[in-house]
């Protein structure tokens, strides 16, 4: 057989990671939203609003930006093609103060805080798609499983997790593992939260329902986003830094300002985090920007008012063409050749009127039940030692209130001043010391899973 030389060129269409180009701000108090372009650091527009925003969420399209309407007790969408506020809105329950989309863009579950329930919005035709449903505490935050089976409700003070089945549209349990819970983040089996009053990150198994760990924050931790298998957390003036799987901290940042929310994402620039911040003292909002790969504040943009949330604008991929090579001839049978199709442009859709205005009726929350999960806590032994100048204390009282349920447990010192409190349920706890000649002393903890460093507790005498 005659050798033939065929060169087939293949062209391939490399589809990179989604880059951010627009980062959403809203605020504490005022009514707008900033838009800002991330490849310059500068405010692009300010979009005027009728309410005050809290949460704000992309569609999965990216075609609309939704946000609660705080004090209108509604939620709106702003057109992310020309950056203007629709004219349509959904009215939802009392006080909405955070969002979450399903991934299939489906369902818009908004969390009402002084309703204490929520609102299930249908994205198709944007209406109120089902009655409430009643919540045992006003939640402070909402995030989805990755299946959107399963939505899960931070609830204030130290009333834990709320879990509900978004299929069957019901409670079907509580996680007793927060307390003042800010953000939460799922992140493949894993439920981060944010704990502002404890100073913690509570790790729970969203299958298992199980508490995995309790990692040690600096004070209030607030906003949270999850890149590359690493956690950022908005901290008192700072960002904290730990892992996803040891969750060990590899680094801090510092600021010089009070911080909010966080988001990270591949950018034009690189991969980076934003947080939002507010100095108090000059009454300044601050926009950190940090490079992800040097873990350093490389710019930081003002802005008017205190910014608290915010969201990054992430646009569809153009394809790349790279030519592959060419094969060595060979005398197996010629192949027939074959090509990749040419892409083509998608014909722009005819742009639809503007919806009016929809009032949506007034939808009386039905309570529904709730019950306790079952869940198996991870349980570690609390050590410490109480000293009174430099001399242990023997005998004393020494007692730990659990702070996600208040239940307290008490132990007493040995002749070297030595306590234990054998296996406590992992979590904050706030320990104190209980004698009459001795002044009152507490000291807040957090006990995590694993070996845990001594309590060293110095009293003195009243």
């Amino acid at each position: 057989m005659k050798k033939t030389l065929y060169v087939f060129i293949v062209l391939l269409f490399v589809f990179p990671v989604y880059s951010a180009n627009y980062l959403y701000v809203s605020y504490n108090q005022s009514k707008n939203i900033s838009v800002i372009d991330i490849s310059v650091n500068e405010i692009l527009k300010d979009i005027k609003l009728p309410c005050i925003a809290k949460q704000m969420q992309l569609s999965p399209d990216d075609k609309y930006l939704y946000f609660t309407g705080y004090d209108t007790n509604s939620v709106y969408r702003i057109k992310t093609k020309n950056l203007t506020l629709d004219s349509d809105f959904v009215s939802v329950g009392y006080s909405p103060i955070a969002i979450a989309i399903g991934s299939d863009n489906q369902k818009i579950y908004v969390a009402n805080e002084k309703s204490k329930n929520v609102s299930v919005i249908n994205t198709a035709d944007f209406s109120v798609a089902e009655e409430p449903i009643q919540l045992p505490a006003s939640p402070r935050c909402i995030a989805l499983s990755e299946d959107n089976k399963k939505a899960f409700i931070g609830l204030a003070g130290q009333k834990g997790i709320a879990i509900l089945d978004t299929e069957k549209l019901k409670l079907t349990g509580i996680l007793p593992f927060s307390t003042e819970p800010w953000d939460l983040c799922v992140y493949g089996n894993k439920l981060f939260v944010t704990n502002e009053g404890i100073s913690s990150i509570s790790v729970i198994d969203v299958k298992k329902a199980k508490l995995l760990n309790e990692i040690v924050t600096t004070d209030s931790p607030r906003g949270m986003d999850i890149m590359g298998d690493l956690i950022y957390v908005g901290v008192s003036n700072g960002i904290d830094i730990f892992e996803t799987l040891r969750y060990e901290k590899p680094a801090s940042i510092g600021v010089d300002y009070s911080t909010y929310d966080v988001v990270a994402g591949k950018t034009s620039v690189g991969k980076m985090v934003f947080v939002a911040g507010y100095n108090q003292s000059d009454k300044k909002g601050k926009i950190a920007v940090i490079d992800a790969e040097l873990n350093e504040v490389t710019s930081e943009i003002d802005v008017s008012g205190q910014p608290m949330y915010l969201e990054i604008k992430k646009t569809k991929p153009t394809p790349t063409p790279t030519d592959t090579y060419t094969p060595q001839p060979t005398d197996t049978p010629t192949p027939q050749p074959t090509f990749t199709p040419q892409p083509t442009d998608t014909p722009e859709p005819t742009p639809k009127p503007t919806p009016k205005l929809k009032s949506t009726k007034k939808i009386k929350p039905t309570p529904q039940p709730t019950k306790e999960k079952d869940t198996s806590m991870i349980k570690e032994d609390l050590t410490g030692r109480i000293m009174l100048e430099n001399e242990p204390v023997k005998n004393v009282r020494v007692k730990a209130m659990y702070k996600h349920s208040e239940k307290i447990y008490t132990t007493y010192t040995d002749s070297a001043g030595r306590f234990t409190f054998k296996q406590l349920p992992i979590g904050g706890y706030v320990v104190s010391v209980e004698a009459t000649y001795l002044q009152e002393k507490a000291v807040a903890i957090v006990l995590n899973k694993g070996k845990n460093p001594d309590l060293i507790i110095n009293v003195k005498k009243r």
